[in-house]
C-alpha cells in the first residue's frame, strides 16, 4: 500500500514532528537506506576554490550548507533578511523584542539567565546530524526531560474535571486492557490465534504487564501512584483506586499517555545548555565570512554560467551578488514572493507549500510544579492551549520559564483568532486548571505565533533537485519537516549537488 508524504505527515505525532523512525521513513521511500549520520562523500578540499555561492537564509539549513561548502573551498556569502540567525531556532531572553505581524510588539522581561525556546526545543537522540554538529562545535548538551509520569492530563468533561497524574492514566489503562485481553484469552476467543503454550505465555505476560492479580483482574497498582505513601514502620502504602475503563476512556487526550513512545519523542532527548540557539550561533561563528543580516533578497536570476542575487538593505540600498551557485534556504512562502526566473514547475512546487500553525505562550514563574514532583515533561489539557511544558534545565533553581500553551495545526489556528491578551489569559487559565491557584504566579508573558511554518505537498520532491544553479534547502524539502535534522539533511544534499556540479564542470570531457 502506498502512502503520500502529506498523509504521512498528518499521521505524525501531534506535538512535535514525525511519529516514526528512519526504518519507517525508508519503507515508504522518503529517506535513503544509509545511516542517519552518514557523512558527506569525500570531495577534494579544493572542489570549490575559485567558485562563489550565495546562501539565502540564515537558519539551520543555510548555516550548515555554508559551513560544509566553506570546508570544500567555496567562497560563501550567507544573506539573512532579519537581524538574527537561526530561523525557527529562536531562544528569547531578557531585553529581546518580539515583532509579529498583526500583533503588538512584545518585550521580554525575564530574569537574567532565563530563556524561552520559542521554536525548536528538543533534539532526539536519533538525530545524529544535529548531535554531530554539537559535538564538532563544542555545544554543551543536557537532557531534555520530554516525559514525566508526574505531569498531568486535564479535561473538563473527564474525571469530574480533575487533573490526574499521567502515571495514573498510563498504568490504569494498561491494567484494564490487560484484564480484558486476559478475559478474552481465558474464554477461548483467541484459541484460533494461539497455541496452548502461547496462550499460557501470554497470560503470564499480561499479569506482569498489567500488574494483574492471579485471578486476572486489575484492582489497581502502585505503578499508578499512592493515595497514602509508604511510611516508616510496617506500612506499605495504599495505591490509588483503580479508575474504571469508562473513566479512562472519557478523557479525550488519553492517547497522549503514549506520546513519548514515538521514536523522535523517546528518551533520551537533549538540549543545548542555556538555549537552543547556541547551535546556530556556533555554526555562524565557525564561518570564515560573517553572515550578512538585515539584507532582504528581492530577486534571483540564473544563466547557463552564473547566478545573480539582488538584495536590499533597510534603507533601500541595493546590493548585487554574482555567484556560481545559490542555496535557497528560505521558508517557501518567502521564496514565493521573490522575483526569479525559476521554471514554472519549480514555482508551482513552491506555491503548493501549505501554511502550518504553531503557537507557544511562555511565562516566568517560581517553580511551583517541582513542589508537585514534576521535573520536566509535558502536561496535556483538552482545549486549544493543548500543552503545558515544564523546563528541563536549572532544576531546583528559584524561577523558570513555563510554556503554558503549545498548540499546533487546527488548535493553533483557532487559538490565533484571539487577541494577544486573550491568548495569554487562556494559557494562564490552562495552568490554573492543572495547578489550582498558581495562575497568579505567572509573570512576564510572551506569545509566539509561527504563522509561516511551511508544510509541503508531495511535489516537495521537485525541490530536492536544483533548478539550474539554484539549489533548495530547509526542513520543508526533507522528510523531517520542522526538525533541525531535516534542515541538515537538506543542507547536506544541496552541498553534495553543488560539489558534484563543480567537479563535473572542471572535469575535461
Amino acid at each position: 500500500m502506498s502512502i503520500s508524504r502529506r498523509q504521512f505527515v498528518v499521521n505524525a505525532a501531534r506535538l512535535g514532528g514525525l511519529a516514526t523512525g528512519y526504518a519507517a521513513l525508508q519503507a515508504i521511500g522518503l529517506v535513503p537506506t544509509a545511516p542517519a549520520n552518514a557523512a558527506l562523500p569525500a570531495f577534494p578540499r579544493t572542489t570549490g576554490v575559485g567558485k562563489k555561492v550565495a546562501v539565502l537564509g540564515g537558519g539551520q539549513a543555510g548555516l550548515a550548507a555554508a559551513f560544509e561548502l566553506e570546508k570544500l573551498g567555496f567562497d560563501v556569502t550567507v544573506i539573512e533578511a532579519g537581524s538574527r540567525i537561526g530561523g525557527k531556532v529562536w531562544s528569547i531572553r531578557n531585553g529581546d523584542r518580539i515583532v509579529l505581524n498583526g500583533t503588538a510588539d512584545q518585550l521580554c522581561n525575564f530574569s537574567e539567565g532565563l530563556y524561552f525556546n520559542a521554536g525548536a526545543a528538543r533534539i532526539p537522540s536519533q538525530h545524529t546530524r544535529v548531535l554531530d554538529y554539537c559535538r564538532t562545535l563544542s555545544v554543551r548538551l543536557e537532557p531534555e526531560i520530554n516525559v514525566s509520569q508526574s505531569a498531568l492530563l486535564y479535561a473538563q468533561s473527564a474525571n469530574g474535571g480533575r487533573a490526574l497524574a499521567e502515571r495514573r492514566l498510563t498504568f490504569d489503562i494498561r491494567g484494564r486492557i490487560s484484564e480484558l485481553l486476559t478475559k478474552a484469552t481465558k474464554g477461548g476467543a483467541l484459541d484460533k490465534e494461539l497455541s496452548a503454550d502461547d496462550r499460557e505465555r501470554l497470560l503470564r505476560f499480561l499479569r506482569d504487564f498489567g500488574d494483574l492479580g492471579m485471578d486476572g483482574r486489575y484492582a489497581g497498582s502502585a505503578r499508578a501512584g499512592y493515595k497514602q505513601f509508604p511510611a516508616y514502620g510496617n506500612f506499605n502504602g495504599t495505591a490509588n483506586d483503580a479508575l474504571s475503563l469508562s473513566e479512562l476512556l472519557s478523557n479525550p487526550d488519553l492517547a497522549q499517555t503514549s506520546y513519548a513512545d514515538t521514536l523522535f519523542n523517546q528518551p533520551t532527548m537533549l538540549q543545548p545548555v542555556g538555549g537552543m540557539d547556541h547551535l546556530p550561533r556556533a555554526l555562524a561563528k565557525a564561518l570564515r565570512t560573517p553572515v550578512l543580516t538585515d539584507l532582504k533578497v528581492v530577486s534571483v536570476a540564473t544563466t547557463a554560467s552564473r547566478a545573480h542575487v539582488i538584495c536590499q538593505t533597510k534603507t533601500g540600498q541595493k546590493q548585487r551578488f554574482d555567484v556560481d551557485f545559490v542555496v535557497a534556504a528560505l521558508p517557501l512562502p518567502v521564496l514565493a514572493q521573490i522575483e526569479s526566473n525559476l521554471t514554472p514547475a519549480t514555482k508551482a512546487a513552491i506555491r503548493l507549500a501549505r501554511q502550518g500553525d504553531a503557537v507557544k505562550v511562555a511565562f516566568e514563574a517560581p517553580r511551583f510544579w517541582e513542589r508537585e514532583s514534576i521535573y520536566g515533561g509535558l502536561s496535556f489539557i483538552d482545549g486549544d492551549t493543548s500543552v503545558v511544558w515544564y523546563p528541563s534545565g536549572e532544576l531546583m533553581s528559584d524561577r523558570g520559564v513555563l510554556v503554558g500553551c503549545y498548540a499546533i495545526n487546527a488548535r493553533a489556528k483557532r487559538f490565533s483568532q484571539f487577541t494577544l491578551d486573550r491568548r495569554i489569559a487562556l494559557a494562564r487559565e490552562a495552568v490554573d486548571h492543572l495547578h489550582p491557584g498558581h495562575g497568579q504566579d505567572l509573570n512576564n508573558a510572551l506569545m509566539i505565533d509561527w504563522r509561516a511554518v511551511p508544510d509541503s505537498d508531495p511535489s516537495y520532491l521537485r525541490l530536492q533537485r536544483p533548478d539550474g544553479r539554484i539549489h533548495f534547502a530547509g526542513s520543508h524539502v526533507s522528510p523531517l519537516v520542522h526538525w533541525q535534522e531535516g534542515a541538515f539533511i537538506s543542507a547536506h544534499a544541496a552541498v553534495q549537488q553543488i560539489a558534484e556540479a563543480s567537479l563535473n564542470a572542471t572535469t575535461p570531457s
